[in-house]
C-alpha cells in the first residue's frame, strides 16, 4: 500500500533529473508490474531514444559537410579540367 500512496505524490519530472546509476537503484525498489517499475522504464526508453536522435543528428551534420565539402572539390576540378583543356 505504501508504493501506491508514494506513487500518487510521486513527479515522473524527478526520474528525468536521475543520472543513471540513481535511476536503476529507485527502479531495483520496485517489482517489475508496479506503477514506478514502469515509469522508469519508460524513463530509460525516453533516455535511449534521445542519444539515438543525438547520434543520428550527429551524423548527418557530419555528412552535410562532407557532401558539401565534396561539391566543392568537384566544382574546383571541373574548372582545372577546363582550363587544362584549352
Amino acid at each position: 500500500m505504501g508504493h501506491v500512496q508514494d506513487y500518487e505524490k510521486f513527479d515522473r519530472r524527478e526520474l528525468a533529473k536521475m543520472d543513471d546509476k540513481a535511476l536503476a537503484k529507485w527502479q531495483s525498489g520496485f517489482e517489475n508490474d508496479e506503477a514506478q517499475w514502469r515509469l522508469a522504464e519508460h524513463e530509460w526508453q525516453r533516455r535511449i531514444t534521445a542519444e539515438q536522435i543525438r547520434a543520428t543528428t550527429s551524423a548527418a551534420r557530419w555528412q552535410a559537410w562532407f557532401a558539401i565539402f565534396g561539391a566543392i572539390i568537384g566544382s574546383l576540378l571541373t574548372i582545372l579540367a577546363q582550363l587544362l583543356l584549352r
